[in-house]
């Protein structure tokens, strides 16, 4: 039982260790007031990487579907950040996702001319795969609000679903991954975007990974759980063995005696083999032997010639 248990928590735990967490990048603002990509799937424990690219600035504020454009209470807030075009340094914030199975909303929550939530800027983490249209009808409740809230300039680190270790970071990108020619247009981007692993590519990696996962960690458990029936079996068989040495009353399981020795390994009336033949041990009473006392003798003279004639045992009263 304790290494069935043991097998049962080692498949639990390696389990929640299969995933061991991916990153994911979301450019803001490299194309306007925009997320790109604007859905993203992610697992538990899977890291979302925003890139502020623009040189306005931007912000991720979570949201709910019901009230788009709004700040949910507790919900993160990157702050407002942007890219200037003649340093390299992209500020970079990092979302590390903890429940995988709601969608997480959120939105800009820049004015700058005008409100970018409005503008359709919103965006969306972990979207039912049966609610397609879910996400066109928050961009068209995003776009239809009036007076959007004014920006908080305070960061939040802590949401629901989701929360950061740290306030957006500045990361120096490689030349390579820089465009040559300046920004000429508010909705041109100032650096060409890196190459992104696409959501389903993501989706497809971690299906294979976890099935392989969870293949190898069941064929382990099976493994665990031949041993321990063998090992059971065997430790029953060593027990009915050393039990069936004595029978119900006590009496101890003897062989048959044969030239001095007993025949063990016979096949007995049950037609069980290596079985002991069973004989009833009998007590053997020892009568003590008194110890031979030595007696002195009595010698007996004859009256004619004075030499021994007789040499008997002494009377008993030659003892006292």
């Amino acid at each position: 039982m304790p290494l069935t248990l043991a097998a049962l928590w080692l498949l639990s735990h390696t389990l929640a260790a299969v995933h061991a967490g991916s990153t994911l990048i979301v450019q803001v603002g490299i194309l306007g007031n925009s997320y790109s990509p604007d859905q993203i799937l992610a697992l538990r424990g899977d890291t979302v990487q925003f890139f502020f690219f623009s040189v306005s600035n931007h912000s991720v504020v979570q949201t709910t579907f019901e009230n788009p454009c709004v700040p949910l209470k507790g919900g993160f807030n990157s702050g407002m950040f942007g890219s200037p075009t003649v340093d390299l340094l992209v500020p970079v914030w990092d979302l590390i996702i903890t429940n995988d199975r709601e969608p997480i909303w959120f939105y800009c929550e820049g004015s700058i001319p005008r409100s970018h939530c409005a503008e359709g800027m919103v965006g969306v983490i972990n979207l039912p795969a049966a609610s397609s249209s879910m996400f066109s009808a928050f961009t068209a409740a995003a776009k239809a609000v009036k007076g959007t809230p004014s920006p908080v300039p305070s960061i939040t680190l802590t949401g629901v679903g989701a929360f950061a270790t740290a306030p957006p970071r500045g990361t120096r990108l490689s030349s390579a991954t820089l465009s040559s020619s300046p920004i000429t247009t508010p909705t041109a981007p100032s650096v060409a975007p890196p190459t992104l692993p696409t959501p389903a590519s993501h989706n497809s990696n971690h299906v294979s990974a976890i099935t392989g996962s969870v293949c190898g960690t069941i064929g382990g458990v099976l493994a665990l759980l031949c041993v321990f029936t063998w090992h059971r079996r065997r430790s029953r068989r060593k027990s009915r063995v050393i039990f069936s040495m004595l029978d119900i009353s006590g009496s101890l399981y003897k062989g048959t005696h044969s030239a001095g020795g007993y025949n063990i390994g016979e096949v007995d009336g049950d037609g069980d083999i290596g079985r002991i033949s069973p004989m009833k041990l009998g007590r053997t009473v020892h009568h003590p032997i008194p110890p031979t006392i030595p007696q002195p003798a009595y010698e007996y003279h004859g009256k004619s010639t004075g030499q021994n004639t007789a040499s008997l045992p002494a009377p008993a009263s030659a003892w006292l």
